[in-house]
């Protein structure tokens, strides 16, 4: 089995839960504290305390990039036996079940990059999230040829040929994911989308540090840089 990596900035307390739950699964879990500071210390000290859980710190707040980068970077070193890692975000958006699930379907297709794939089409998704991702899919299929459901899942099982090629690519902060997709491309890695539930999570601990305006204009930018280069390249 891989290790799951959970990059986590101010979590709320219900991710102690969700490691532990995890941990009835996986062998190891790596949760990386990125720079959330004092007011957080009793949350990532009583997840450190979960016998599998290992919690790496950030000093400062780097960005979600940096922190997969880095927990990448440690599970290389640390686990020379591991075929990849799994990725999931520490907000509650990602059923146990499904990472799993994702883990299971990693073990059937190990060289490939496995999506956790959200279906946007049910009618209690909020409308941010919809078009965002409607928009997004758009400019992956027309701009880069990448026909994909779910561009902007932050769970993903990673091989580790690809994990080792991840820790080089450009993005510290959100941006990270969607360059991380276009260099699967560029590497010629297989993808492989699988079905997750989607998940809006209500409660009252819910915390989500992504800027939709700002964030999804840094990835049409992303995109578009990507394309003009590859045009530019085979014009030469």
């Amino acid at each position: 089995m891989v290790p799951v990596i959970i990059p986590a900035y101010e979590p709320g307390a219900a991710l102690t839960d969700y490691c532990r739950r995890l941990l009835q699964t996986f062998d190891t879990v790596v949760v990386m504290d990125d720079g959330s500071g004092d007011a957080y210390r009793a949350v990532f000290d009583e997840i450190g305390q979960l016998p599998g859980c290992i919690v790496l710190h950030h000093e400062q707040n780097r960005g979600k990039g940096r922190s997969l980068k880095d927990a990448f970077q440690y599970v290389l070193d640390a686990f020379p036996q591991a075929a990849g890692c799994v990725t999931a975000d520490s907000d509650g958006q990602h059923l146990c079940e499904d990472v799993y699930a994702c883990a299971q379907a990693f073990e059937q297709h190990p060289d490939h990059l496995v999506l956790g794939a959200r279906d946007f089409s049910k009618a209690d998704i909020p409308p941010r999230n919809l078009y965002g991702n409607r928009i997004l899919k758009t400019l992956y299929r027309r701009l880069i040829k990448m026909d994909l459901q779910d561009t902007q899942t932050g769970l993903r099982v990673y091989p580790r040929a690809y994990m080792q090629i991840c820790v080089t690519v450009k993005g510290e902060r959100f941006d990270f994911e969607n360059r991380a997709l276009l260099a699967a491309d560029e590497h010629h890695v297989p993808i492989l989308e699988h079905p997750i539930e989607t998940v809006y999570a209500k409660r009252e601990d819910y915390v989500s540090h992504y800027a939709p305006v700002r964030d999804s204009l840094t990835a049409y930018a992303i995109l578009f840089a990507a394309f003009f280069r590859r045009l530019f390249t085979k014009r030469k």
